[in-house]
């Protein structure tokens, strides 16, 4: 459907920007989730420890589902 794949490439075009407001460590996180890392590989990329990681991915996606939000997109 034509309609569908347009609103698709819009939809990744959205994540892309929001994703690169995101703070460096918060981005990361949300990047490592969205490819399905689990917190504690997370963990050992990021460095630190798993509540650090586990907060980052949280609070990083609720800045992105917030700037989806702005763009009119509900996730």
């Amino acid at each position: 459907d034509p309609e569908r794949e347009v609103r698709g490439r819009q939809i990744g075009r959205a994540v892309r920007e929001c994703l690169s407001t995101l703070i460096r460590p918060r981005r990361t996180a949300v990047m490592l989730h969205l490819y399905g890392f689990e917190g504690d590989e997370t963990r050992r990329v990021l460095g630190g420890n798993l509540k650090q990681a586990r907060n980052l991915t949280y609070r990083g996606l609720a800045d992105l589902r917030r700037c989806l939000e702005a763009k009119g997109i509900r996730p």
